[in-house]
This record gives structure tokens, C-alpha cells and sequence, in this order.
């Protein structure tokens, strides 16, 4: 019986070989000329500094003052001493508007209060970074910081024992001036 499959003779083999090459040739030339530039475009911010550059922030520009502020506050609001309580949360809702005050002092009242009593503990909050998210007008601002809350002293630590991070938050502080002072109005983990 004979085989009903072609074969390809000899003779054929090199030309189908030859067209497949130039295709691939081809293809690849193609490829090559449509491939994008990997610089980033001249117009792009930042583009010029170099990789890996870091630029700060400009603090002295819009929402600059209030940024600053959230970096001088936050430790005030966040941090609490077990054997001064009622001073801390004075000291921390006078940085405050009334408003969130009010509902700063409810949640510190129902959580870190009995824990700080609880545990004889000494917690302080430390600013690792901020910036400024957004300027919602002249007199309002949200920032993001960076916080960690540090156990400075408690039951659960020996005296001789570091201070260990507790938490490590990023949080969205709205600011608002009132009277000519940034006060934070907000605090809303992210």
C-alpha cells in the first residue's frame, strides 16, 4: 500500500526554508523599528533628575504651613501616659476643632483609655513622613503622615526592654484653620 502523505522533495526544502527565514527576518526588523523609546518622555515631571532621584516637597507653598503642623500635632493627639490620662486627652483635643474633639474624646474614652489603664501603659507617636494630599480651599487641607505608635513602658514590657513599635499607620488628617492655627479635624486610617 502506498503512503498518501507528500513528501517534500530535497529540491523543495531549501526555498520553503528560505521564505521562512526572510519572514522571521522581517518580522523581527518590524519589531524592532515600532518598539517604544524606553526614556521617559522630556516632558515628563522629574524626568531630568535622574533615576532614583528624590525631590522634597515644597513646605513654603500651598497647604505647606498646615503639612507642618500635622507633623507637630499628631504626636500630641496620638500619644497617651496611663498616669495622666485626663491632661493627655486635654492636650490632645485642644489641637483638635470642637467637632472632632468630641468624637475623638467618645472613641478614647470607650478604647485607649481602659487599655493605657489596663496595661500601666506609656505610648508615644512618632511622625515617620507627611505630605500634602490635596488643599481643599484656603482654609482646609488633607495630608497623609506616616505614624508609628511606639510602647514606650507597660506591664507586657520589662524594664529593661526597648520600646517596641506598636503600630505603624498611615493616616488622612484633615486640617483646618481656625482663628489662624492648623487644628486637625480629622484622623481616618488608611
Amino acid at each position: 500500500m502506498a503512503s498518501l502523505r507528500p513528501r517534500l522533495a530535497p529540491r523543495n526544502v531549501v526555498p520553503v526554508l528560505t521564505i521562512l527565514v526572510l519572514i522571521g527576518s522581517a518580522l523581527s526588523l518590524a519589531l524592532a523599528l515600532t518598539r517604544p523609546d524606553p526614556r521617559p518622555p522630556a516632558d515628563l515631571p522629574g524626568a531630568d533628575a535622574g533615576v532614583g532621584t528624590y525631590q522634597a516637597a515644597d513646605l513654603e507653598g500651598p497647604g505647606g504651613p498646615a503639612v507642618a503642623a500635622a507633623v507637630e500635632l499628631l504626636p500630641v493627639a496620638l500619644s497617651y501616659d496611663f498616669r495622666d490620662l485626663p491632661g493627655g486627652l486635654d492636650d490632645a483635643t485642644d489641637v483638635m476643632t470642637p467637632t472632632f474633639a468630641e468624637a475623638f474624646t467618645a472613641s478614647f474614652n470607650s478604647s485607649a483609655r481602659p487599655l493605657a489603664r489596663r496595661q500601666r501603659a506609656i505610648a508615644q507617636a512618632q511622625v515617620r513622613g507627611a505630605g500634602l494630599v490635596r488643599v481643599i480651599d484656603s482654609q482646609t487641607v488633607l495630608a497623609l503622615a506616616y505614624v508609628d505608635q511606639v510602647l514606650v513602658q507597660s506591664r507586657a514590657l520589662a524594664r529593661s526592654d526597648p520600646p517596641q513599635v506598636l503600630t505603624r499607620n498611615r493616616v488622612l488628617v484633615r486640617l483646618a484653620r481656625v482663628d489662624g492655627e492648623w487644628l486637625v479635624a480629622n484622623i481616618s486610617p488608611i
